[in-house]
């Protein structure tokens, strides 16, 4: 435990507590110590009067970080400390050698403090009345030297008063100082992370405008323009196959589109919640696979699925199908014609790894480091097929919400592996 720690602890000035809350806090505490140990070596010598002072101040700043601490009443034992200070400090010039003595020090370490606790507002007054109050001092034990009562009696008691002095002084300081230093790191952190957050959503915004500018755009002109040709019937049955076959794809990928950008909304804002349960991988893959298969025998892309029926994942079923839904899509967007995917799970300790393999372009060695990134730029196609990029950065996203991961192996112009992982679980629900 640190220092700050400690004597956070020791005043009772939790985290809920305000900066300026705990600093008054800590602050109280050394006061209340330091004058009564003042207090203490003032009676055992001739300083009685300081003594007095020093016990009076002691009590009075007691029941001021009682009034702060337990009623929350922070503003005013601020100004109620303010002038018992001040008024006790002048006090103090007249009992304890004037200008000579330690007071001098004390009334600008209270100025110090009094201007880290108080609002920016108060602070030309504190100062005002701070300044004022010693000049007058000064000049008053100038003309009228007889009004100090006080003096040190021998060399050892002037030594020893303005080093204890000092030194609390300096403690004083060292932590209000440190806690600035502290509380200011932490401040320019903090915005440094907002700022980096705000050009995140700036990008983000970007993309998403073009994403609904350009990708839904044309898709839907791609169907008005179909249905302006069958209105004006100029299409024979090989032109009309040909468009309703390309106008599915097109479908397709629009529904990708938008399911994507629906479950990735929701992710950002946190309204997904994860529900976990017992899935069967084959089922699973099985289902998702299936809207694809059209588009698969368009290119003569052959599906292999490799999984043991008796496999369960522990995971959220829409969230685990919209990860196989990306990775199938992209193993066939990416694919040649006459290509293969391969899909297959092994089970390695409390695990489940599924593995979708395809022998297509592979992943530019520039883009693998942002491959899950939702800023990427999606690669069209071998045929030219279009998305978002923010289907695998879902797909990572969503791996994580299940206690899962997602990891790939990709070579340029040879093809790509991804992995995915997730915990292993019997058809009970009953993890293994």
């Amino acid at each position: 435990m640190s220092i700050w720690q400690q004597w956070r602890h020791l005043a009772g000035s939790p985290a809920h507590f305000s900066f300026e809350e705990r600093i008054f806090h800590v602050v109280s505490m050394i006061g209340i110590i330091a004058a009564l140990i003042i207090g203490i070596y003032n009676f055992s010598t001739t300083l009685v009067y300081s003594g007095i002072l020093s016990v009076i101040f002691a009590t009075f700043q007691g029941f001021l970080f009682f009034l702060s601490r337990k009623f929350r009443r922070f503003r005013i034992a601020v100004l109620i400390c303010a002038i018992q200070v001040n008024i006790i400090f002048t006090a103090g010039w007249f009992y304890n050698s004037g200008l000579t003595g330690s007071m001098p020090l004390l009334f600008l370490l209270s100025l110090a403090l009094v201007i880290i606790i108080t609002p920016r507002a108060v602070w030309k007054y504190m100062f005002t009345l701070n300044l004022m109050i010693v000049l007058s001092l000064i000049m008053l034990e100038y003309h009228f030297p007889r009004v100090i009562r006080q003096h040190y009696h021998n060399r050892q008691e002037l030594f020893t008063d303005q080093a204890f002095t000092y030194t609390a002084a300096c403690l004083l300081m060292y932590i209000c100082t440190a806690q600035l230093r502290k509380n200011y790191d932490e401040q320019k952190k903090l915005a440094e992370a907002k700022a980096i957050s705000l050009e995140h959503t700036g990008r983000i915004k970007d993309k998403l405008f073009h994403i609904i500018s350009h990708d839904l755009n044309a898709p839907l002109h791609s169907i008005q323009q179909y249905l302006q040709m069958l209105e004006m019937n100029v299409l024979d049955n090989e032109e009309r196959s040909f468009l309703q076959k390309s106008l599915g794809n097109t479908v397709l990928q629009s529904r990708n589109l938008l399911h994507n950008l629906l479950n990735w909304s929701q992710s950002q804002t946190n309204m997904m919640p994860v529900h976990m349960e017992p899935l069967q991988i084959k089922t699973q893959i099985t289902d998702a696979i299936a809207l694809y298969l059209p588009i698969a025998a368009r290119k003569s892309i052959s599906i292999c699925i490799d999984i043991n029926s008796s496999s369960f994942v522990s995971a959220d079923r829409n969230m685990m199908d919209l990860i196989i839904r990306n990775l199938i899509n992209n193993a066939i967007k990416f694919s040649y014609e006459g290509g293969k995917v391969t899909i297959d799970a092994e089970e390695i300790g409390a695990h489940h790894i599924i593995r979708v393999i395809d022998q297509g372009t592979g992943i530019p060695l520039q883009k693998q480091e942002l491959i899950f990134s939702e800023l990427l730029i999606s690669t069209p196609g071998t045929k030219n097929e279009k998305g978002t990029g923010l289907g695998l950065g879902l797909c990572h996203d969503f791996a994580s919400r299940q206690g899962g991961r997602i990891w790939f192996d990709s070579t340029p112009g040879e093809g790509t592996s991804f992995y995915l992982q997730l915990k292993k679980t019997l058809s009970t629900g009953q993890h293994t």
